[in-house]
């Protein structure tokens, strides 16, 4: 009993590792901030380092999306402000002098 209750749990870590992986592989921050709410018990060495290089990986991931979507912010600010300039001035009045 107790050596089957240790294989669910280090299977339980590995599919943990798995989806992890997956949810970087597809950019899915929704996902491993999931997975993060509920991280397994870790206690083979083996296993810590992997974690520790997917957590970090996670973070270098975050980074670069955020570096991405600030980009993205200030091109459409620019884009606003250009479209903005370009306009015809609004009157509201009927002018009959034009």
């Amino acid at each position: 009993m107790y050596l089957k209750n240790f294989y669910l749990h280090g299977e339980r870590q590995q599919v943990w590792i798995k989806e992890f992986q997956l949810a970087l592989v597809l950019k899915d921050v929704e996902k491993f901030t999931k997975l993060m709410e509920c991280v397994p018990n870790f206690t083979d060495k083996k296993e810590i380092d992997t974690l520790l290089c997917l957590v970090e990986e996670a973070k270098l991931l975050v980074e670069g999306l955020q570096d991405e979507t600030r980009i993205s912010m200030i091109q459409m600010k620019k884009n606003l402000n250009f479209l903005n300039a370009t306009q015809a001035p609004h009157t509201s009045k009927l002018d009959i002098n034009s």
